[in-house]
């Protein structure tokens, strides 16, 4: 047997064990281990007379102990071989052609596929660079900068306007307006800590191809032979239930 194939029975073996556990416990409680036989005597012999009652055993510990001692040998044997196995399945984490890890517990590669997971969600959360302007890392401000945009600084004037020149007979004919008056310049370079797509996208990538490579190695850490530890749960229900 390989350890995937002891892996795969595990969970329904401890569900019925648990399931039995629960039904012999509970089994306590229902007077199923109680019996009685009561006859009547009356002292006359013209007295009333009482039918006989009885109630059977319907359960003895004794069975309930050994219904329970064999499920639980099946169960104990079965997790020590997995856990036992789990001790000597290793394998190498490769990417490519290259060997990232070697000799990796399976534990271990069961404990990396949860945490690339996280770390996949956090990488393709990364925030990045807005893709409407041209970006260079500054290495004195040790951030990414635009180039410089200058633009006009405006203001509101009143001026005043000569709708008509003054003539001998009538005074000049004038009106206030309103004009933006450029007043300066703005020289503005936009910052951001954030990440070209680029690299972001190539963080993804590698965590993915990560990904899979524990993948596959667990599969194959998974498919030791495995060596069956038959006598493990006789050792622990004979010393507890023999006496």
């Amino acid at each position: 047997m390989r350890l995937n194939q002891v892996i795969a029975l595990v969970q329904g073996k401890k569900s019925k064990a648990q399931k039995l556990l629960t039904t012999v416990h509970h089994g306590w409680h229902k007077d199923r281990i109680t019996g009685i036989t009561r006859t009547y005597q009356p002292i006359d012999e013209d007295g009333q007379v009482f039918p006989p009652e009885s109630r059977i055993v319907q359960l003895r510990v004794s069975d309930a102990l050994q219904t329970v001692q064999k499920e639980l040998y099946d169960f104990l044997n079965i997790v020590a071989t997995q856990e036992y196995a789990n001790t000597e399945a290793k394998a190498d984490v490769e990417v490519g052609n290259n060997i990232l890890l070697d000799n990796v517990p399976v534990s271990v590669l069961l404990f990396l596929e949860k945490q690339l997971i996280d770390l996949r969600t956090l990488a393709t959360n990364l925030p990045t660079l807005p893709t409407d302007c041209v970006w260079t890392l500054d290495d004195n401000k040790n951030c990414y900068v635009t180039n410089s945009e200058k633009t006009v600084k405006t203001q509101k004037k009143v001026e005043v306007i000569v709708k008509y020149e003054a003539t001998k007979e009538h005074p000049a004919q004038t009106d206030l307006i309103n004009i933006d008056k450029t007043v300066g310049y703005w020289t503005t370079i936009h910052l951001s800590g954030a990440l070209p797509e680029a690299e972001r996208d190539a963080i993804v990538e590698r965590i993915e191809k990560l990904q899979d490579a524990v993948k596959i190695a667990r599969e194959q850490a998974n498919s030791l032979e495995v060596t069956s530890k038959t006598g493990f749960g006789k050792i622990i229900l004979d010393y507890i239930f023999t006496s």
